[in-house]
């Protein structure tokens, strides 16, 4: 039980954006059988498509930062001796870490103010209140946050793979 657990933790972000998708397949599949069939269109699905489309990205981006797998720029780094780009790793690593845990704190005002408000998607007939939606945003940018954190202390993701002039120097 207890590797399940621990399987979980490291994948939930994953998981989460991969339940995203696999609904928002079913949800467009929905909505063209509806359109194709009965010339129709489910007033529902595209608010309910949008948020899933959100969900995925939020909570994908936590887990390819979880796994230091996102999208950078190494080429300059990698042309550094390794000390300097130890250094470096660590620096982008707190800077990425500053910026996650401060969208943790704006997502979760977003999300507060949001709730005192009341919005929701009821103008849709999709009737779920946006604070819902938004709450990807902290969610996701802790999960993120906690995964940086692990990684700076060295508990976290230790990549595998080195680029063709790590394998050389």
């Amino acid at each position: 039980m207890k590797r399940y657990i621990y399987w979980l933790g490291r994948n939930i972000d994953a998981l989460v954006a991969g339940l995203a998708m696999a609904i928002a397949l079913w949800v467009f599949a929905q909505e063209m059988a509806a359109r194709w069939f009965f010339n129709t269109s489910l007033t529902w699905s595209e608010d309910l498509s949008r948020v899933l489309l959100v969900v995925m990205v939020y909570f994908g981006a936590a887990a390819v930062a979880g796994e230091d797998r996102h999208i950078r720029v190494e080429f300059i780094l990698d042309a550094l001796p390794s000390g300097i780009q130890r250094a470096m790793r660590l620096l982008i690593d707190v800077a990425c870490l500053a910026f996650a845990l401060t969208a943790v704190w704006l997502g979760f005002n977003l999300v507060r103010d949001t709730a005192a408000i009341g919005l929701s998607f009821a103008h849709s007939g999709f009737a779920m209140p946006v604070w819902v939606a938004q709450s990807c945003i902290p969610v996701s940018f802790a999960i993120m946050s906690v995964r940086i954190a692990m990684r700076i202390l060295g508990l976290g993701f230790k990549p595998v793979a080195q680029t063709p002039m790590q394998r050389e120097g």
